[in-house]
């Protein structure tokens, strides 16, 4: 979202994180933006990324376009390091 923090008008990504906590992060660069609209769209959501609802999840599961659960991260890495071992 555009937001103005006092550096003027920027691109600014709200994430909720470690200790659970909702955190306004600046997107510093127009490459990052069109990342983020490709990424969009191959997840069959707008790349005009304002008119996804607010809630749209930024790192989905690929097969259900869901909210990952807190340990899903964790299973993935710890079942890329079995399999690749």
């Amino acid at each position: 979202m555009p937001l103005s923090d006092g550096l003027g008008m920027r691109w600014m990504l709200k994430v909720y994180g470690k200790g659970r906590k909702w955190r306004t992060v600046p997107l510093l660069s127009g490459t990052v933006i069109l990342l983020l609209q490709e990424y969009l769209a191959y997840r069959r959501l707008s790349s005009d990324i304002l008119s996804n609802p607010a809630e749209t999840q930024l790192i989905a599961g690929v097969a259900s376009n869901k909210p990952l659960t807190a340990n899903a991260p964790t299973k993935s890495i710890r079942s890329f390091l079995t399999t690749s071992s």
